[in-house]
């Protein structure tokens, strides 16, 4: 008897552009288990400031002044450009990212699912480095969210911002 696999292809493009990549389902369920990873789902708590990580997605601004404007703190830092927030006074600080699914998260600016899992590929893989160069702390990541990073890797397709 031959095996045989059954391939789902799934089209995300929602706004995002014109044309609609083809990925496969096993691209699709590595991608998410690297978004789910990387998404942090602790719920807000009240502190002194909001800090908005610089990015090139409008949302991180948004969920900030909606945080804001949910009075979990007084005043809202926007980082980016040449900033450096590694001085100054300890304040309570805490993280968390627009409650927003990967299938989801494709739109006009940041492009089609295939260019979100680019990003995310190359945001995982700038985590071990980082914290080799001492930017950010050592993270332990699952062996489980290491392999689909691979998986995704050795496709080809999503490696633009892969350092």
């Amino acid at each position: 008897m031959i095996p045989y696999f059954t391939f789902v292809l799934l089209f995300v493009c929602g706004e995002a552009k014109d044309h609609c990549p083809v990925i496969p389902s096993l691209h699709i369920d590595a991608a998410l288990k690297i978004w789910n990873y990387l998404r942090i789902n602790d719920q807000p708590v009240k502190g002194d400031i909001i800090i908005a990580l610089g990015s090139h997605d409008v949302r991180v601004a948004e969920r900030a002044a909606e945080l804001w404007h949910d009075r979990y703190a007084e005043y809202i830092l926007f980082s980016g450009k040449s900033g450096n927030l590694t001085r100054g006074q300890k304040c309570k600080i805490c993280v968390t990212s627009p409650n927003i699914n990967l299938l989801d998260y494709p739109n006009k600016e940041l492009g089609d699912l295939a260019d979100v899992i680019t990003t995310v590929l190359g945001d995982m893989q700038r985590m071990g480095f980082y914290a080799k160069s001492g930017y950010q702390t050592f993270q332990r990541i699952a062996d489980d969210v290491w392999s689909a990073f691979s998986i995704l890797r050795r496709s080809g397709m999503y490696n633009g911002h892969l350092v």
